[in-house]
């Protein structure tokens, strides 16, 4: 009773690509990618090699009673050194009224 009453949101390095049955239960859970909610399109690359991306398996995913207000993919190399393997997700969110 209590978790139905709760926001939800995870942000996570996923390891499956937003197709996959692993990360699809999520969407059977009722979240959805913020990319999504935020009116842009699912599957940007997050993992990267010598920054060149090569698949999406990073998310951050929100319930229904969370607002996106932005979304982007950090593929950004400061001081000409990527500090992962992954790039970053930046989201801006707010809890709906």
């Amino acid at each position: 009773y209590l978790a139905a009453k709760l926001e939800k949101a995870s942000a996570a390095d996923f390891n499956a690509t937003p197709d996959t049955p692993s990360r699809r239960i999520y969407g059977e859970a009722g979240l959805m990618d913020s990319a999504e909610r935020a009116g842009k399109p699912v599957g940007a690359l997050t993992f990267q090699l010598y920054g060149i991306g090569v698949r999406c398996i990073d998310g951050i995913l929100v319930d229904q009673r969370w607002r996106v207000h932005h979304h982007t993919v950090l593929d950004v190399k400061p001081r000409s050194i990527f500090p992962s393997d992954h790039f970053g997700i930046l989201a801006d969110l707010a809890l709906s009224e």
